[in-house]
């Protein structure tokens, strides 16, 4: 297999637009530890779990889920009706309805890598011009 890593990006948290964090500019990512959280099932993956939740764990406090979803823009809307908060990357929040605040996360390091995978001996022109993209 080859993995080619082609984007790192931050991630944002999203709020209802009438949270008590929606007219900052941003947020803590541990500000918001006491929040209901709207995320992803735990069958998605653990490890998928713990890297999206980590700019917002300290202490060895985790956010706690107490809605899921499947897609982000059912979490984003779920997040919309008041339903709790999540952290996404900040890509996927492109999806946001106008009843979801997105706020850039202060000083955290936490990135999301999207990476692409193919067959090592797969010499398509297609993945020829994607690896090569910027």
């Amino acid at each position: 297999m080859r993995f080619v890593r082609f984007r790192s990006e931050p991630f944002v948290a999203a709020v209802p637009r009438d949270h008590r964090f929606a007219g900052r500019a941003s947020v803590r990512g541990p500000e918001l530890l006491d929040d209901p959280f709207v995320f992803f099932p735990a069958e998605a993956g653990a490890l998928a779990t713990e890297r999206n939740t980590a700019p917002v764990a300290s202490g060895g406090r985790r956010p706690v889920i107490v809605q899921e979803a499947t897609t982000w823009a059912t979490v984003l809307h779920l997040v919309g009706v008041g339903l709790g908060v999540t952290v996404l990357p900040e890509s996927a929040a492109l999806a946001a309805p106008d009843t979801v605040v997105l706020l850039p996360l202060e000083g955290s390091a936490h990135r999301s890598e999207l990476v692409w995978a193919s067959r090592s001996d797969d010499d398509r022109e297609v993945l020829r011009n994607f690896a090569a993209a910027d």
